[in-house]
């Protein structure tokens, strides 16, 4: 559990605001990459189920390249990065400073249920009274909500905005009972504000084609394929399980409720990068069709979790390939999961396939409870990011772009609150220990670049 600041004060630096969302009991369970995550992590662990991992693949690779290439992507980087690299980073991430530091924050603001219409009108009253544009730095993207129903309640126009998310996920879940924000589920409480439109891009290409199309890219080949065929031909398993596919019908459903309001854009990468040709066709037909529907205000929501967050080493958002390290780290998928290998023909140690895919679920997919001897710490799964990402110069150069075609087609980026000042967007998705001050500084180029005047 998270301590109680003593301080109500909120810790504010340069045109952002930085809150921890929700009360003292979040979050209900820990993600690895936090620090009583790291302090369990074993490089022995590490090492031992990136070997397991790397047979599982090499076997599987010779049945199925699709489906090997799906499990590649999901355990990102246990199975394909220099297991040496890996750990030597983790180990140096057991003593980074909290991004809070990095970012330089004095005090978080904890919020509850009860006080959050409170605190999002406050700041929006602070940001009016300096004028200028302005951007919250958040650890949840549900926060994304509390700042639209507050703008809302401050008498902007919500019709007239178009709302522009960098995310590598679609969080546009059906609602499961309370009518309550959460980070799966606020697109869906912006759509019933009355938003004018929403516009998703980061998605992985393929799930995204699952959504929108319902087709899937076969790497191997470079096509696309019937997704009904494709699930047909290999199994759930392929596209991760019953959940996920419940998931993506879900997506389907408030997708064809919205046709005009809600886009998911599909990135088809380019020697695995998502090319800048393609986001700036994406980018000007964006502002072309909204301009033409009458919208008037661009905010940008930018999720830390669409980064390359390996490669760009950056560490403090919920869900990333570090935390997907950390968590390969805590046990051992032989001693824990009773993942077997044995000697084959020639004397060559093998891994018993069906047992050790069974212990690589249950490592990425189940939550993990361990005793520090003082209590017991749950750590809950991490959804995986798939190798791949935007670098911090896509992101900057999405958010240019975004103003230049905003600019081009008579309308403004940022949305003006009525007493004065402007809201450009938001940048959530950011806790954690921050590796370098990697994070800090991604963050700080984006705010930059979405506040400047």
């Amino acid at each position: 559990m998270i301590e109680r600041p003593r301080t109500s004060e909120v810790g504010e630096q340069r045109n952002g605001v930085y809150f921890l969302p929700l009360d003292e009991d979040y979050p209900p369970g820990y993600y690895p990459n936090y620090p009583q995550g790291v302090a369990h992590f074993d490089r022995s662990h590490y090492i031992e189920n990136a070997t397991i991992a790397r047979e599982i693949l090499a076997l599987t690779r010779k049945v199925d390249l699709a489906y090997a290439h799906k499990m590649q992507r999901k355990w990102y980087p246990l199975a394909t990065v220099d297991p040496r690299h890996v750990v030597q980073r983790i180990e140096q991430l057991k003593s980074a400073p909290s991004v809070r530091t990095t970012l330089g924050v004095k005090y978080p603001e904890f919020y509850s249920p009860e006080n959050v219409g409170v605190v999002w009108g406050d700041y929006l009253d602070r940001c009016s009274e300096r004028g200028g544009i302005h951007a919250p730095i958040t650890s949840d993207h549900a926060s994304d909500a509390w700042l639209l129903r507050a703008m809302a309640r401050k008498g902007v126009d919500m019709q007239k905005i178009v709302w522009i998310v960098l995310d590598h996920h679609f969080d546009a879940d059906t609602y499961d009972g309370a009518h309550y924000p959460e980070k799966a589920t606020w697109i869906n409480d912006a759509l019933d504000l009355g938003i004018g439109c929403v516009h998703v891009l980061g998605n992985p290409h393929e799930i995204a084609a699952q959504i929108t199309q319902g087709t899937i890219f076969n790497p191997h080949t470079g096509a696309e394929e019937d997704y009904a065929e494709f699930r047909r031909r290999h199994g759930f398993e392929v596209v991760g399980g019953d959940g996920l596919l419940t998931t993506i019908d879900n997506y389907r459903k408030v997708l064809n409720r919205n046709p005009n309001r809600l886009f998911l854009h599909s990135l088809p990468p380019v020697q695995g990068r998502y090319g800048s040709k393609i986001t700036r066709t994406v980018l000007e037909k964006i502002m072309q069709d909204a301009s033409y529907a009458g919208m008037k205000y661009v905010g940008i929501s930018y999720d830390a979790d669409v980064l390359d967050t390996y490669g760009q080493g950056v560490t403090a958002t919920p869900y990333n390939h570090h935390d997907h390290a950390v968590r390969a780290g805590m046990s051992s998928l032989r001693q824990t999961y009773g993942a077997a290998t044995f000697v084959g023909q020639n004397g060559k140690r093998m891994v018993d396939l069906d047992r050790a895919m069974l212990a690589m679920d249950a490592l990425f997919d189940d939550d993990l409870t361990i005793s520090d001897g003082r209590r017991r710490l749950t750590f809950e799964t991490s959804l995986g990011t798939g190798e791949g990402g935007f670098t911090v110069d896509e992101v900057c150069r999405i958010i240019d772009e975004t103003r230049t075609f905003t600019s081009e087609h008579r309308m403004q980026f940022g949305i003006p609150l009525p007493r004065g000042g402007a809201i450009a967007g938001s940048i959530v998705e950011v806790e954690g220990l921050d590796f370098k001050g990697n994070t800090a500084k991604a963050i700080h180029r984006a705010m930059q670049a979405m506040t400047r005047v």
